[in-house]
C-alpha cells in the first residue's frame, strides 16, 4: 500500500474565524475578543464548541423557514373523536429540485430539541475518570466491605453525566428560569386526547424543585434515546385532544406559554453566562486584586 500523501484525503479542517462575535449572536451581546482573550484555553474551547452547536441550530431553523412556501397540503382526513370530537391529520408535500423534503421539519425539530440538551452536556460536562481509578483513590478500611451503593452514588454525583445534566437545571438555573419551566411545562401521561387524571395529579402533587427535577430527568432521557436508540422525540404542538394515547410520560407544553425550545435556549445561554464567562472574569477581578 502507497501512503503517499498524494494519495489520501484528511478530514475536513475547519476553524470558527470569530468566536467572539458568534458568542455576541448567540449568547452575550456585548461580548468581545478581550472577553475571549480573558478566558482560559479549556474555556476558550468549551465556548468555541457552544457556538459553533447553536450557529448549526441557527442553520437548522433557517432552512426550514425557507422550505416552509413550498409546503402543499395533499390531503387531508378527519377522524371522528369520542365527544363530538374529530382528529384532522394533514398529509403534506415539500418538493424543491425534484426531491421530495416531506418530513424534514420534524426531523429539524427533533434534531434540535436533541443538540440544544447536548449544548448542557458540553456546559456542564466533566473530564472522563474511570470508575475503578477513582475507586482506588478512596480511603478504604482492610477487612471491611465497602458500602457499594453508596460509593456508586459519590461517583455519580461528581462524574455521572445524567447527575450533572441534571443539575443545570436543579442547581444552576435561575429562580425565575425555573418558575419559567413549571409555569410552561409539566410531563404527564395522555390518554385518548385527555392528560390522564392521576397523571395530573401526581403532577400537581410535586413541590415546584420536584417538577424540576422531572422536567430534567425527561429531557436528558430525549438525548440518551436519541443518542443511543435513534428515537426522535418531537416538542409539543398538537393540541392534547387532537392527541394518541401515550405509554410513557411525555412534556406538553401550556397553550399561549413559552415553549421548550424557547426555555432551553435560555438555558443555555444562562449557563454559558453564569458557568464560564462571568464565572471566570470574577476569577480574574480577584486575582488582580492580590
Amino acid at each position: 500500500m502507497d501512503y503517499s500523501p498524494e494519495k489520501w484525503l484528511a478530514p475536513r479542517q475547519v476553524d470558527t474565524p470569530d468566536v467572539p462575535g458568534d458568542v455576541a449572536k448567540y449568547i452575550k451581546p456585548d461580548f468581545d475578543q478581550d472577553a475571549f482573550n480573558r478566558l482560559t484555553p479549556g474555556s476558550q474551547k468549551t465556548l468555541t464548541l457552544l457556538v459553533e452547536r447553536l450557529e448549526f441550530i441557527d442553520h437548522l431553523t433557517g432552512v426550514v423557514q425557507f422550505m416552509e412556501p413550498y409546503k402543499k397540503v395533499v390531503k387531508v382526513t378527519d377522524t371522528p373523536l369520542d365527544g363530538g370530537l374529530v382528529r384532522r391529520t394533514e398529509t403534506y408535500s415539500i418538493i424543491l429540485g425534484g426531491h421530495e423534503y416531506a418530513g424534514f421539519d420534524f426531523d429539524v425539530d427533533a434534531i434540535t430539541l436533541y443538540l440544544l440538551c447536548t449544548c448542557i452536556d458540553t456546559l456542564k460536562g466533566q473530564p472522563y475518570k474511570s470508575p475503578f481509578n477513582w475507586l482506588a483513590q478512596q480511603p478504604l478500611t482492610a477487612g471491611i466491605a465497602p458500602d457499594w451503593t453508596n460509593l456508586e452514588k459519590q461517583f455519580n454525583e461528581v462524574h455521572g453525566l445524567s447527575q450533572n445534566f441534571k443539575k443545570a437545571f436543579t442547581v444552576d438555573c435561575s429562580s425565575d428560569l425555573k418558575e419559567t419551566l413549571i409555569e410552561n411545562l409539566a410531563v404527564v401521561k395522555l390518554g385518548p386526547g385527555v392528560i390522564k387524571t392521576k397523571s395530573i395529579e401526581t403532577w400537581e402533587n410535586s413541590s415546584p424543585a420536584k417538577k424540576v427535577e422531572l422536567i430534567a430527568s425527561h429531557l436528558y432521557n430525549i438525548r440518551s434515546k436519541f443518542t443511543h436508540s435513534s428515537f426522535r422525540t418531537l416538542t409539543a404542538e398538537t393540541p392534547v385532544d387532537q392527541s394518541f394515547a401515550t405509554k410513557d410520560a411525555v412534556i406538553v407544553q401550556r397553550v399561549g406559554g413559552v415553549s421548550l425550545r424557547t426555555i432551553l435556549d435560555r438555558i443555555v445561554r444562562h449557563l454559558a453566562v453564569t458557568l464560564l464567562i462571568e464565572k471566570e472574569q470574577l476569577v480574574c477581578l480577584s486575582g488582580s486584586d492580590q
